[in-house]
C-alpha cells in the first residue's frame, strides 16, 4: 500500500511541474513581447508596431502573438496600460480610497502631478501616445485607454470633490489645465528645442521650478476653497 501510494504521488509531480513551467514560460514570453513592443514604439512610433516587426524584435513565433494577445492590438493595449502613469494607480486604488485624508487629498494630488511630470518628461512612449491621442481619430485602443484613465480619475476625485463642492474653484478644471500644460511644455521642448515663456523644461532649474509651481497652484486651489 505504502509503495503504491508513493508511486502514485511521484507520478503526479511531473505533471504539476510541467504545468508550472509552461505558465512561467508563457509569462516570460509575454513580457518579452511587451518589452520588444515598447522598444519599437519608443524608437519608431506606434505605426511601426506590426506583427512582422514584433516577431523580428522579440525573436519568437508570430503564432504566439495571436495566442497570448489576440493580435497586435492586444499587445499595444497591454503596453499602453502597463506604461501609463495614471493607470499604474489601479493596483493601489482600493488602498488609496480606503485612507482617511485630513488634507482632503491635497498631498495625493501634488504627488500624482509630480509623478506625471517626471514620467512624461522621460518616457518617449508616453509622449508618442499623447500625440496619437490628438491626431488619431476613432482608434479603439486609444479610446479605451482614455476611458480607463477617466474612470480612475473619477474615483480619485471623490476624495476631494466634497471639499471643493461649496467653493468657487473647480479642482477638475485646475488639474485638466495643469496636466495639459505639462504635456504641452514637454512636447513643445522636444519638437523644436525652443523655450515657452522663456522657460526650458529640459534645464534642471526650470524643471524644478515647474514642480514647485504645480505645488503652489494646488495649494492655492485648496486655500481658496477653505
Amino acid at each position: 500500500m505504502k509503495n503504491r501510494n508513493s508511486q502514485r504521488d511521484t507520478s503526479k509531480k511531473p505533471k504539476k511541474g510541467r504545468k508550472l513551467k509552461q505558465t512561467r514560460n508563457k509569462n516570460l514570453t509575454m513580457e518579452l513581447f511587451r518589452e520588444a513592443a515598447k522598444r519599437i514604439v519608443s524608437h519608431k512610433g506606434v505605426s511601426a508596431l506590426r506583427i512582422n516587426s514584433l516577431q523580428k524584435e522579440a525573436g519568437k513565433s508570430k503564432s504566439l502573438i495571436y495566442s497570448y494577445f489576440g493580435g497586435i492590438s492586444g499587445v499595444l493595449r497591454e503596453v499602453l496600460e502597463t506604461n501609463d502613469v495614471w493607470l499604474s494607480y489601479y493596483s493601489k486604488l482600493r488602498e488609496i480610497l480606503s485612507k482617511r485624508y485630513d488634507d482632503h487629498g491635497k498631498d495625493l494630488v501634488i504627488t500624482m502631478l509630480k509623478q506625471h511630470l517626471h514620467k512624461f518628461s522621460d518616457d518617449k512612449l508616453a509622449q508618442e501616445v499623447s500625440l496619437l491621442e490628438l491626431t488619431s481619430k476613432d482608434d479603439t485602443v486609444l479610446k479605451e485607454l482614455s476611458e480607463s484613465r477617466e474612470f480612475l480619475g473619477d474615483r480619485i476625485f471623490h476624495i476631494s470633490e466634497e471639499y471643493f463642492s461649496k467653493g468657487t474653484v473647480s479642482i477638475r478644471m485646475v488639474l485638466a489645465l495643469l496636466i495639459g500644460g505639462i504635456n504641452y511644455m514637454v512636447l513643445h521642448a522636444n519638437s523644436n528645442g525652443s523655450t515657452l515663456c522663456g522657460l526650458n523644461i529640459h534645464t534642471s532649474s526650470d524643471f524644478d521650478l515647474m514642480g514647485k509651481t504645480l505645488e503652489q497652484i494646488i495649494s492655492w486651489a485648496y486655500e481658496k476653497s477653505a
